[in-house]
């Protein structure tokens, strides 16, 4: 009888790290997209991105120093090519997004089938699927907006100065990686404005302790001043104005220059590409699942769902 009860206490630990924390989701979202990793180039920056996995050196303008670094740090993955070396790097840094994003939304309030629904549909929806399953930095671009989302919820895993440390440092790696991640500034803003509120020490060594959290997420760009000019890299970067530069996508001319084309998109047209890819995609009804599996629970305030809002709108 004794014997029997030990067997049975791990399991509601495990059950609780598989399920509840999202480990299962991500053993699934690692096994999915492992499976469907290219071998061999396929398309866009996959190239560029697959040769700097191999080679080392700089990225295209902004540079995205913590993406390549990445990919370098798993170049040794046993692998048909480069390509699909990078890959599978990339596979587990969607296994992560999967994790924090279900993290995310429990923090946020939603119930864990909720949550696991809601992730399930970002990760196996088509676009995300084809883009993420290769070297791209967006997977990365994700992990990082899951991780803010995660740390600024009033339920979030941390308090007080830990929270300012926290999303100051995942907002400079994410900086790092592709600037885009500026657009859910609303959000770690109201993290960083809790956490000040939380904490008991004095808000000039919470700024300070910040301040460096931050510049520490930056450090990954030092990465283009030593990166060689190997035959997959945009040139040689050998000052910190050539850095800035190529940060800036002068190259491109300027941070304005967003488009390829120089072409000017209404947000409406936007706005509705968006909502036929998601109707297409998944006919709108595990969409509605996951609203009806959601349930709303107090600890988030009406101010942070209006932040939440305003990050998706200015997305």
């Amino acid at each position: 009888s004794c014997r029997s009860a030990a067997a049975r206490v791990p399991w509601p630990g495990m059950r609780q790290a598989l399920i509840r924390r999202g480990w299962l989701l991500g053993l699934a979202t690692l096994a999915l997209y492992v499976a469907v990793a290219p071998a061999w180039i396929v398309e866009g920056d996959n190239a560029e991105l697959s040769g700097l996995a191999a080679l080392g050196g700089a990225a295209h303008p902004s540079g995205y120093p913590l993406y390549v670094l990445w990919l370098r740090m798993w170049s040794w993955l046993p692998a048909h090519s480069p390509a699909h070396a990078a890959a599978l790097a990339t596979a587990i840094l969607t296994a992560i997004e999967a994790m924090l994003l279900q993290a995310a939304c429990r923090a946020w309030g939603a119930r864990p089938a909720a949550a696991t629904i809601a992730t399930a549909l970002v990760v196996a929806s088509p676009v995300v699927l084809r883009v993420q399953s290769q070297a791209e930095v967006f997977a990365l671009n994700g992990v990082v907006a899951a991780a803010v989302l995660w740390l600024a919820a009033a339920a979030g895993p941390v308090r007080g100065e830990r929270r300012v440390i926290g999303l100051a440092l995942v907002a400079g790696l994410g900086l790092s990686n592709h600037l885009t991640c500026a657009f859910i500034a609303p959000i770690g803003i109201l993290g960083v404005v809790r956490g000040f509120r939380e904490s008991q020490r004095r808000p000039w060594l919470v700024t300070g302790l910040g301040i460096a959290a931050f510049v520490a997420g930056l450090t990954p760009y030092l990465y283009l001043l030593v990166a060689p000019a190997t035959p997959a890299s945009w040139g040689k970067l050998s000052s910190v104005g050539d850095v800035v530069n190529h940060v800036l996508r002068r190259d491109y001319g300027g941070p304005g220059e967003l488009s390829p084309h120089g072409v000017h998109v209404e947000a409406t047209e936007n706005l509705d590409a968006l909502a036929a890819t998601l109707g297409r995609a998944f006919l709108w009804l595990p969409l509605a699942a996951a609203l009806v599996a959601w349930r709303k629970r107090g600890g988030e305030t009406r101010a942070a769902w209006l932040v939440w809002l305003a990050s998706f709108a200015i997305a």
